[in-house]
């Protein structure tokens, strides 16, 4: 298929998802946006605004900047901002009747809406709306059918492989047969590697490894990186499911070899996810101290994360309680972040400890209510404490 969107346009929009953190736009008209949805079996993602709109500029200025959103809505949808005020945005309206602002679209490349969301969000709401946009664009059939017919190109087994993977089906069997020990590893082909690559106890993830120069040319370093912890951590999951020490000893064979100086934290974080899901007390607490002490001593918001996984797999138990109470206070008082010190609450009351979680909530509540950020989850679980 023809594409009306020049080569230099294209390379250009690649490098900048490379380098920045943020939502990259793309800059062309909404019907060149259809072509790109088109040639690559995407959604627009269409941002819908004015320039007086507050929400607006407000997910201008707090959502769409943030690193988790980049990551997720540059790798899966083609952003495009319209000003519905604007002769294109005019134009836009009268086919879709925006309404109100900001609105949000997602559009496949025929022109029709899969999902419209209006109203600001906050960063995790606003990604799961992207979720449900993608749960609801599922093209794997038709894919599957051409794939089945004999078409084996490139484009097809890419586009094939992409849906397979958007629905949350397993795309390696695909990835294998294409994958051949023989194949020539040209851009076409390092593209579907990089997308086959879901789970470290693969094929794939060894071919993965063996081109991993090429794929850093390619895609930037960070992109293969974080690729890379998508699958171990994928390979985490299944060891956890079936309880198997094998499979995280893979983990912990493929982290030092994908992740370099990143390895050694990983692998103990994974330690910790593994014993803490097993329900493993004793070396839950001890991979955690281990995983505290060598990489995340000054990393406060990475002892937050630790405090939440062993609360989520160990509410109850007393022995984590305790050394979780040590681990969030002091990360706390350290940070006095609003949302450590509501946590720190939580920890606090479940030991029996009511007025120095309800003395913590004091302060994130007054700490909030001066930078007039939203207190109200604070408020209730201040209540809950109350009367409880």
């Amino acid at each position: 298929m023809k594409t009306l969107i020049p080569l230099f346009f294209s390379i250009f929009v690649l490098c900048s998802n490379i380098l920045a953190e943020g939502m990259q736009f793309f800059h062309g008209s909404f019907e060149e946006a259809l072509e790109l949805a088109k040639e690559e079996d995407k959604l627009i993602f269409v941002d819908a605004y004015t320039t007086w709109c507050g929400p607006c500029k407000k997910m201008a200025k707090n959502v769409f900047p943030k690193k988790e959103v980049g990551e997720f809505y540059n790798e899966n949808f083609i952003n495009l901002k319209m000003d519905m005020e604007s002769q294109p945005g005019r134009k836009f309206d009268s086919k879709y009747s925006v309404g109100s602002y900001p609105t949000f679209l997602f559009i496949n490349g025929s022109g029709d809406i899969v999902l419209k969301d209006k109203g600001a969000k906050p960063v995790a709401t606003f990604i799961k709306v992207g979720k449900m946009a993608l749960s609801k664009h599922d093209s794997s059939d038709k894919f599957a059918k051409m794939y089945e017919e004999g078409d084996r190109s490139p484009k097809t087994v890419l586009k094939y492989i992409k849906s397979l993977n958007r629905n949350g089906e397993n795309s390696l069997k695909v990835a294998n047969n294409y994958l051949k020990k023989s194949t020539p590893m040209n851009e076409e082909n390092l593209r579907i590697l990089y997308e086959a690559t879901t789970q470290a106890d693969s094929r794939i993830f060894d071919m993965f490894l063996q081109n991993e120069s090429k794929l850093q040319e390619l895609f930037g370093k960070e992109k293969i990186q974080n690729k890379a912890k998508f699958a171990l951590e994928n390979t985490i999951q299944k060891a956890i499911e079936y309880q198997t020490i094998s499979l995280m000893e893979e983990v912990y064979e493929k982290a030092n070899k994908s992740l370099g100086k990143d390895a050694s934290a990983f692998n103990q974080k994974a330690e910790v996810v593994y014993q803490a899901s097993t329900k493993n007390i004793a070396e839950a607490i001890k991979s955690s101290k281990k995983y505290l002490k060598k990489s995340i001593a000054e990393d406060y918001d990475a002892q937050f994360e630790l405090s939440q996984i062993l609360f989520e797999n160990f509410e109850k138990e007393q022995e984590v309680l305790s050394f979780n109470e040590s681990l969030i206070c002091k990360c706390a008082k350290k940070t006095a972040k609003p949302e450590h010190l509501g946590f720190s609450a939580k920890i606090l009351h479940l030991n029996g400890k009511k007025q120095e979680a309800l003395d913590a909530l004091s302060i994130a509540i007054n700490t909030l209510e001066e930078q007039k950020q939203v207190s109200a989850p604070y408020h209730d679980l201040k209540r809950y404490i109350e009367n409880n």
